[in-house]
C-alpha cells in the first residue's frame, strides 16, 4: 500500500489555457448577442396574444381571397344562399349530416 499524501497537481498547459479563454470569449458573446434575440423569438412565438393575432390575419387573408372572387351579380337577399355560393368559392364541402345520439348517463 502506498503512504498518504497529496494528490498530484496537473496544471493547465498553454493551449489549455488559450482554449479555456477562447471558449469564454465565445460564451460572453452568445450571452451578450445570440440569448437576448433567441429570448426575444421564443416568447414572441410562444405569447398567445400573437399566436391569437396571426390566426386573425390568416382568416382575414382568407376571407379576402373569397370575396375577391364573388360576382356582386349572384348575391341574394338569402344568406343560406349566399352561405352555400362563397363556401363553394372557397372550396369548402358541406359538414356530413349525422343523426343525432341519445346521450347515457348525466350530462355534464
Amino acid at each position: 500500500m502506498s503512504g498518504g499524501g497529496s494528490a498530484p497537481q496537473v496544471s493547465e498547459t498553454a493551449l489549455q489555457e488559450k482554449q479555456s479563454d477562447i471558449s469564454a470569449e465565445q460564451y460572453k458573446y452568445y450571452l451578450q448577442n445570440s440569448k437576448p434575440v433567441m429570448d426575444k423569438y421564443i416568447a414572441q412565438e410562444t405569447d398567445p396574444t400573437v399566436k391569437a393575432e396571426r390566426g386573425r390575419q390568416v382568416a382575414g387573408q382568407i376571407n379576402a381571397d373569397v370575396m375577391s372572387k364573388v360576382d356582386p351579380t349572384k348575391m341574394s337577399a338569402n344568406p343560406v344562399k349566399n352561405q352555400k355560393m362563397l363556401s363553394n368559392l372557397a372550396g369548402l364541402k358541406p359538414a356530413p349530416k349525422y343523426p343525432a345520439r341519445a346521450r347515457k348517463g348525466p350530462v355534464s
